[in-house]
Order: C-alpha cells, then sequence, then structure tokens
C-alpha cells in the first residue's frame, strides 16, 4: 500500500472528480494516470481488503489489496466492461490472488469446503503424490475446461466467477448485473451439461 500511495503522489495530473466513471478511471490507467489509480484505490481498497481479510485473515490481507491495484496498474487492459463492473472486476481479482495465496501456503482446503467442493477440486485440484493419478487428472481437467468452452457465454461466465474467482451467487449476480434466480439458473443448468459431457467421455461415473 505504501507503494501505491507513492506512486499516486508522484502524479502531475488533475486529481480525478467524486463523480467520475470507475470505467473511465480504468481507462485513463493506460496513459499511466496514477491519481486515477488513487481514486479506484480509494473507492474500493475497502471492499478488496475485506474479501482478503475474510479469505487470508490479517498476515496476508493487506500485502494481496497491494498486489491487486499494482496488478490492475499494470495490466487495466485486463479489464473487460462487458463483463461486469470494474468493482466487480476487483473483487474476481481478489479472490483469485487471494486463492493463489492459500494454495502456495498448502490451505488449499479452506476453499474447496462447501457442497460443491468436487467441482473446485476438477477446476483447481492436483493429485497427491501419485504420477498416474496425475496425468489422469490432468487430462480430466483438460476435457473439464473443453465443456466448459462449449457451454452458453452466460452459463460458462457465471461458473467461472462462481468457482475460479470464489464468488457466492449473489456476487455472481451483482458482477454480472443478473437478477439472482437467473444467475443461479444459469449455474444449474450449466453444471448439468459439464456433466453430460464429461459421462459422455468417462461414463456416468463422471465426477463434475
Amino acid at each position: 500500500m505504501v507503494a501505491l500511495a507513492a506512486l499516486a503522489a508522484g502524479a502531475a495530473r488533475p486529481a480525478p472528480k467524486p463523480g467520475d466513471d470507475d470505467a473511465e478511471l480504468v481507462r485513463r490507467l493506460g496513459a499511466r494516470d496514477a491519481d486515477a489509480l488513487a481514486a479506484l484505490y480509494d473507492r474500493h481498497a475497502g471492499s478488496v481488503y475485506a474479501v482478503c481479510l475474510r479469505m487470508l485473515g490479517d498476515a496476508d490481507a493487506e500485502e494481496v489489496v497491494s498486489d491487486v491495484f499494482w496488478q490492475l496498474w499494470e495490466s487495466p487492459e485486463r479489464f473487460d466492461p462487458s463483463r461486469g463492473t470494474p468493482g466487480a472486476f476487483l473483487t474476481v481479482l481478489a479472490r483469485s490472488r487471494a486463492v493463489d495465496r492459500l494454495r502456495t501456503a498448502g490451505r488449499r482446503s479452506r476453499i474447496l469446503d462447501g457442497g460443491q467442493s468436487d467441482v473446485r477440486e476438477l477446476l483447481h485440484g492436483e493429485a497427491d503424490g501419485d504420477p498416474f493419478a496425475a496425468t489422469a487428472d490432468v487430462e480430466l481437467r483438460r476435457h473439464v475446461a473443453g465443456a466448459l468452452a462449449d457451454l452458453d457465454a452466460r452459463q460458462r461466465r457465471a461458473i467461472e466467477l462462481s468457482f475460479y474467482g470464489a464468488l457466492s451467487h449473489s456476487e455472481v449476480a451483482a458482477a454480472l448485473g443478473a437478477p439472482l434466480g437467473t444467475v443461479k439458473s444459469w449455474i444449474r443448468q450449466g453444471l448439468v451439461r459439464l456433466r453430460e459431457s464429461l459421462a459422455e467421455r468417462y461414463g456416468a461415473g463422471a465426477r463434475a
């Protein structure tokens, strides 16, 4: 966070107005507008920190927040306005970075709880110690990725946000600007299609 504050302090441009649109601020990052970054940080750092704190605790949350905003500064083109708001993008990015931190720290089980852990294992999982199982899991995840690509775009995006981004259904609905019931239906229908696609290849016992 210190580095971000120093970056903003060195800017020689007029500060963004309170009403400036978030998407416009992200666009200005492409011109290396540090004041735009400072405005986005002021608006969204609290919610990003809350996500990281809930997933990581005090020790790593602040560092991940800095990583998130630094990544936005370095690669603003990654934000796609057709997929949601900058705030939702930062939330997804924060969850992704936190997941990476948990995995690196060997605490992956904290994000694999809940009734759909088998799907998360297919999307993120790694076989433990068995090279044959590892090869099979890599192949299976490759087929899962292919099956995801064949889904309706709305179903695919909802599943990606839910499982890759670890967002709740309510958060996915907010990110996509869709009713909660509709998002739940997209996820449910998408998972059914994934099961059917994998069952065609692996039989009825496929794990999706």
